[in-house]
């Protein structure tokens, strides 16, 4: 005793010295959120390492430190050193741990703001941690702390939920953020049904109260997985990490235990699994089985009975564990028969009202060696001895395997056949109070079950019968009832006696009318929807398309700039109408201004370029257009018909009317995807358009004059025409740009036109490789006064020896281009805005790079851009 005594005093010393001998530290365990698992929270626990002990466990310390004012400067140490690391966190929350006389503290709540504020922390990224202990030994004052608290922004956390005596009734009146479940309780999720049970009733409780529930001590697989599906919003555990040190945790700060492919293909597993599930399904519930049903039906039933008996059990158990674990019963038990002691216990223990108030009729005393200590079977009416009663049960009590029945556990249950009655027999060791002692024998209650007991049970007419029966269930069908015998096992196991009872039949035969009701129903309805919708898309999606396709066709073989006729509508369709018509009108008055305007003046040279830009621009154009009628239709129509009008027919066979019911959803959609992927199409379309009407205005308007210069953000610019060059030929090309703002000085059209012609060029030359898939890459470099943009690609490259070939024009690598006037076109408007434009290349198949050199806006101007 004085040695623990002196130890006590040599830890409650060595922690007021710890802070000044820089002995503590902090490690952190991450709390990661149920869904991508990502680290939102990290826990933050103390380490005593002592120069004389060396490491000392904080189960030691802390209760020590908390029985004196220690734990006040232990604590305000862990709170400024969790606040200083939690700056450096990218975001995440940090949990720091109170203990009850620190809850207590005068003025805790502001000692508590004034630390933040002089460590720079918002509240919302500090958790407060405390147990039931620390609320509920004052709750008023608890309540008002905890709600001042919550309304400056902190986040609150009730630890080791479970383990203390909180009521639904405390958890609503407090202002918590989260339940934290005890680890003892996940940690017997896979061995006790209690524990499982226990740890869904506290995530369903959360949940109802809008709390999250962070569950601790996760360290298995299973035990995440099994978490999820129960709905614990946050998880703990050595299974994700064991707590660590400050620079490991910034770490796991960015981590995901989660791997992101996989979770795609989690989740396209789950799609396909769901779309599979779903057509099962249906087939199922077109043509159930009736004695399918009917099976359900009776195991409901007999599962039912089985948890009725067990909780009636259960409850006999709970009883006997009290006397078990009772220091009085152990004391008891050591005790000589006949003593005073013994038979002054005897007399309290197993009075009339004793064991009415326990609910029991029959209680035993029995050595660890099977010798009967005392027992006694009462009649609840008379308070009568019992004698047939006792000698069964002393039989039961001298002769039953015990420590069987209780296994590695210290109590159990049973049912046993006591003469001519059945009853529920609890069996506890005998131990002190708090647990320990070696066990000195076993403590038995029986608890009668009588027929009217059982039927209020499981809320049926049922008896007890104590005929003999099976191990199993037994069901015997009738014409309007089911027979039902449910055994109700003894302590080897088999059946002592069954429980009896009659179920109606008619339930299933209502549940069958009713599904072949909701077939037939949901048929129809599906039926109809699909009609409506082969209606709607065939008016709304595939009639419009094919008149612009057409249109467009008539343009490209004749040369004539017809209008497309508008048909007034609102939407992408007549947009899209309305673009290409004023294109068409601007390319048409283009046309004839060029027809007439004079070489010899050198405006020829510009119309051409911008024609030449204007095809560029228009490439991506025809090409949606063009992929979008030659793109078969996803399903073909007339077997779409077919399989609708098959369905319509009243005599069709279920399993043909289920596979054609699938059929048609099916192609309804893959239609629906159809459209979907023409909308983005034509959405580039449509901008595609508005960028050549942008061209020829510009052009129109600045024909004869040197093009003025403005801030422009280069990125914007290749943003935009590279979404509009991924259209320009069939090869597959993967873009790569910069995302930050980058601002030069330029015409920003012309400049669009330049870039937007640069990266055309790139793409012939990939598909001139004869490649199907290629990539061009976009940087943009600030030098001093200069921006310089540079366009590489993989393409089929040049020789060097030809580069200043290739801007002159009239000039061409390619049959089909009519010159070289766009690079030419594009150097000379490079050259208008005080700029360059140079081409490099290592040799054929190596690629090529233009590069453009603009002049940088000025350092006030991007500051007012910004």
């Amino acid at each position: 005793m004085d040695e623990g005594i002196r130890f006590r005093r040599r830890i409650e010393h060595g922690l007021g010295q710890a802070i000044a001998r820089d002995e503590l530290s902090l490690v952190y365990q991450p709390i990661v959120a149920r869904n991508q698992l990502e680290v939102t929270g990290f826990e933050a626990l103390v380490r005593w390492n002592t120069q004389e002990y060396g490491p000392i466990s904080p189960a030691t310390f802390i209760p020590i430190a908390e029985e004196s004012n220690v734990i006040h400067e232990l604590g305000d140490w862990i709170l400024d050193t969790a606040l200083a690391m939690v700056t450096r966190f990218p975001g995440q929350y940090v949990s720091v741990n109170f203990s009850p006389r620190q809850f207590r503290r005068h003025n805790f709540v502001g000692h508590i703001m004034e630390a933040v504020q002089r460590a720079g922390v918002t509240p919302n990224r500090v958790q407060i941690e405390i147990t039931e202990t620390a609320i509920f030994d004052d709750a008023e004052r608890a309540a008002e702390t905890l709600y001042k608290l919550r309304q400056m922004g902190f986040r609150i956390a009730l630890d080791d939920f479970g383990t203390g005596y909180s009521s639904l009734y405390n958890i609503r009146k407090f202002a918590l953020d989260s339940l934290k479940i005890d680890r003892s309780f996940i940690d017997g999720m896979g061995r006790e049904r209690e524990s499982a049970a226990i740890v869904h009733s506290i995530i369903h409780l959360g949940r109802a109260l809008g709390l999250e529930v962070i569950a601790e001590g996760v360290e298995t697989e299973a035990q995440v997985q099994a978490l999820r599906l129960a709905g614990a919003s946050h998880l703990q555990g050595y299974f994700f990490s064991r707590p660590v040190a400050p620079d490991a945790a910034l770490a796991l700060a960015e981590q995901r235990f989660l791997n992101q492919d996989l979770l795609v293909l989690i989740l396209t597993a789950v799609g396909v699994a769901g779309a599979l599930g779903i057509t099962l399904l249906l087939a199922s519930v077109i043509t159930p089985s009736f004695s399918a049903l009917e099976a359900k039906a009776i195991a409901g039933h007999v599962e039912r009975t089985q948890a009725a008996l067990g909780e009636y059990a259960a409850k006999v158990e709970n009883a006997v564990r009290d006397y078990g674990d009772w220091t009085q019963s152990y004391d008891y038990m050591a005790t000589p028969p006949g003593s005073p002691a013994a038979a002054t216990f005897e007399r309290d223990s197993f009075s009339p009202l004793a064991m009415t108030n326990l609910g029991v009729q029959g209680m035993a005393y029995v050595t660890p060696q099977g010798t009967l200590r005392i027992a006694r079977w009462l009649d609840p009416a008379s308070g009568r001895e019992r004698v047939r009663l006792r000698t069964a049960l002393v039989q039961l009590a001298t002769h039953a395997d015990l420590a069987r029945v209780i296994g590695r556990n210290n109590s159990g249950h049973f049912y046993a056949r006591l003469g001519p009655v059945v009853a529920a027999i609890g069996v506890a060791q005998v131990r002190r109070s708090d647990g320990t002692g070696i066990p000195r024998g076993y403590v038995l209650m029986a608890r009668q079950v009588t027929s009217r007991q059982l039927s209020d049970l499981i809320r049926l007419d049922a008896r007890i019968d104590r005929s003999g029966l099976g191990d199993a269930p037994m069901v015997t069908p009738g014409k309007r009832t089911m027979a039902i015998a449910v055994p109700i096992a003894g302590v080897d196991g088999h059946a002592v006696a069954a429980a009896r009872f009659h179920v109606v039949r008619d339930v299933s035969l209502l549940g069958r009318r009713m599904l072949l009701l909701a077939i037939a129903g949901s048929t129809l309805l599906l039926l109809i929807v699909l009609l409506v919708l082969r209606r709607v898309i065939a008016r709304l999606v595939l009639a419009p398309l094919l008149r612009v396709e057409r249109h467009m066709q008539r343009v490209r073989a004749s040369g004539s700039m017809a209008l497309f006729q508008d048909d007034g509508r609102r939407d992408e369709f007549g947009s899209l109408g309305r673009s290409l018509n004023a294109m068409l009108s601007q390319l048409k008055d283009l046309r004839e201004q060029i027809e007439v305007q004079s070489f010899a003046l050198g405006r020829s040279e510009s119309a051409v370029a911008v024609m030449h830009n204007v095809r560029n621009a228009l490439n991506p154009i025809s090409t949606i257009l063009s992929q979008g009628i030659a793109q078969a239709p996803p399903i073909d129509r007339a077997t779409l018909e077919r399989a609708i009008t098959e369905l319509a027919r009243d005599d069709l066979p279920a399993e043909r009317r289920a596979k054609l019911a699938a059929f048609v959803q099916a192609a309804f959609a893959a239609k629906m995807a159809s459209r979907e992927a023409m909308r983005r199409e034509l959405e580039v379309g449509r901008e595609a358009m508005a960028h050549v009407l942008e061209i020829i205005g510009q052009q129109q308007k600045q024909a004869h004059e040197r093009p003025s210069l403005e801030r422009c953000d280069l990125s914007e610019i290749v943003a935009r025409n590279a979404a509009i060059a991924r259209y320009s030929d069939s090869a597959s090309i993967a873009f790569s740009f910069p995302a930050e703002a980058h601002l030069a000085l330029a015409n920003r059209v012309i400049l669009s036109q330049v870039i937007g012609n640069l990266l055309g060029n790139a793409a012939e030359s990939i598909a001139a490789t004869g490649r199907q898939s290629g990539s061009i890459g976009v940087t943009i470099d600030e030098d001093g006064d200069q921006v310089v943009v540079r366009i590489l690609d993989d393409g089929e490259g040049f020789d060097a020896a030809t580069g200043a070939t290739l801007f002159q024009r009239g000039f061409s690598t390619r049959a089909h281009k009519s010159g070289g006037l766009g690079l030419h076109w594009c150097a000379n408007s490079m050259t208008a805005m005080e700029g360059s434009l140079r081409l490099e290349s290592d040799g054929k198949g190596l690629g090529a790079t233009a590069v453009l050199t603009l002049r940088a806006a000025e350092r006030d101007e991007i500051a007012q851009a910004a």
